[in-house]
């Protein structure tokens, strides 16, 4: 294996103690309302 992929493996392996914790699913969810809000924003609010 090259030496460079194991620093970016063993960095996905470690365990941290994050206090904030979101599921993927959410954002996912609030990334397509926040396009689909700008999207109708942008159609139907005029300059």
């Amino acid at each position: 294996m090259p030496a460079g992929s194991a620093g970016i493996l063993s960095f996905y392996q470690e365990k941290t103690d994050s206090v904030v914790k979101i599921r993927p699913e959410l954002v996912i969810g609030f990334t397509i309302t926040l396009i689909l809000t700008v999207i109708l924003a942008s159609v139907f609010i005029p300059r």
